[in-house]
């Protein structure tokens, strides 16, 4: 009566605590660089079956950070290539990079990226 409509209620108890224990936190100490890092955009076209986390493990290790963009399909990419964008940190512990150095990195990842993957920039 009075507009009220009947619904459903639906009542429980969940323990959380027997669900999930939650894990003890671990501090972490990551150290910052002494001297500035460059960020620069990569964009390179694989074959469709090629994930991320396959480029990421490549890319990783030769750079300070790495970190997905974008993934395109459409006109401008042939059929079964997608092409990523991704964004990569450069620095150096004993100085500034130079334009000279940081062409080379980028390079360097581009090459074992085609190498390892077949990645190509795009045409």
């Amino acid at each position: 009566a009075a507009g009220i409509k009947r619904e459903q209620t639906v009542l429980f108890e969940l323990n959380v605590e027997k669900l999930a224990p939650l894990p003890s936190r671990e501090n972490r100490f990551v150290h910052l660089p002494s001297f500035p890092l460059v960020e620069q955009d990569l964009s390179l076209t694989f074959d469709e079956n090629v994930r991320w986390h396959d480029v990421e493990e490549i890319v990783a290790p030769m750079a300070w950070a790495v970190r997905f963009v974008d993934e395109y399909r459409g006109k401008q990419v042939e059929a079964g290539k997608k092409s990523v964008t991704f964004r990569v940190w450069l620095g150096s512990s004993t100085g500034t990079l130079t334009s000279e150095q940081v062409e080379q990195n980028m390079e360097r990842i581009a090459g074992k990226l085609k190498k390892k993957l077949g990645g190509e920039f795009r045409s």
